[in-house]
């Protein structure tokens, strides 16, 4: 748990996402009034997207392996009217996206397919678009969550399949709820703030596309490059890249 702390402390202060967060609040009045959704009251929602063609999309890459107008091609049909508003009222602010990562999965086992959080800076969310109807992802509301965090459950090194024995030793009484998701359709969900795990398919592969997203000083569409999704293979955070988003790039910028 400790070292969970310090690596948020890390990304915070000298990746400078606390000062990005406090900014991007600063230049953003106009989402001081907000709707509250699914996604700020349990921490989890499922919405359709709007990929013409799911099936080019599959495959292992990331950003990296892609041209400027590829990725937004994707992000343009994937970032619908409606998913863009929900953001914006969770975040109070417009926001970027920080990575893009395309994934496949098949039977075998994987640590992402065990309950956890993910350890990263301030307020960020997840998106998960499935690209084929294969496999699903399973949630804990934000509430429950934090009951398995006091008993010391959440940054763990062993994760589990099955909570059910340390749900009883604890008390707890948990309903996690399970999407299985068709091609064209996304979970959006706070990762660092409720308990997750992938679900393996049955049969066949499974093919999604994983970003991550933060708060931003302006419309995601205005970020000069896409330079952020390039150098974040999507395992980890980048440190920003201040000039571009007109900061001075000194050490006092960051803190």
């Amino acid at each position: 748990m400790r070292a969970s702390l310090e690596v948020t402390h890390m990304y915070d202060v000298q990746y400078g996402y606390a000062r990005l967060h406090y900014e991007s609040l600063k230049a953003n009045n106009k989402f001081r009034v907000r709707r509250l959704s699914d996604l700020d009251k349990r921490g989890f929602m499922k919405a359709p997207v709007g990929l013409e063609k799911p099936e080019q999309w599959q495959g292992d890459r990331f950003a990296g392996d892609m041209t400027d107008d590829e990725i937004m091609t994707f992000l343009e049909q994937v970032v619908t009217p409606e998913i863009e508003t929900t953001i914006c009222d969770h975040f109070c602010a417009e926001f970027m996206i920080t990575s893009l990562l395309f994934l496949s999965h098949g039977q075998e086992e994987d640590i992402s397919f065990l309950w956890h959080c993910d350890t990263g800076p301030g307020p960020f969310l997840k998106i998960i678009v499935y690209l084929n109807a294969c496999g699903g992802t399973s949630f804990i509301d934000r509430a429950t969550t934090d009951l398995f965090r006091f008993g010391g459950y959440l940054f763990v090194e062993e994760r589990v399949a099955d909570l059910e024995g340390l749900a009883i030793r604890l008390g707890i009484d948990y309903s996690p709820v399970t999407y299985f998701p068709q091609a064209n359709e996304a979970i959006i969900f706070q990762p660092s703030r409720v308990l997750h795990r992938g679900r393996v398919p049955n049969e066949g592969t499974r093919y999604v596309a994983s970003m991550t997203l933060h708060p931003s000083l302006s419309h995601w569409r205005k970020m000069p490059s896409f330079d952020l999704l390039r150098v974040n293979p999507g395992s980890g955070f980048a440190q920003f890249l201040w000039p571009e988003l007109g900061w001075p790039d000194d050490e006092s910028a960051k803190t």
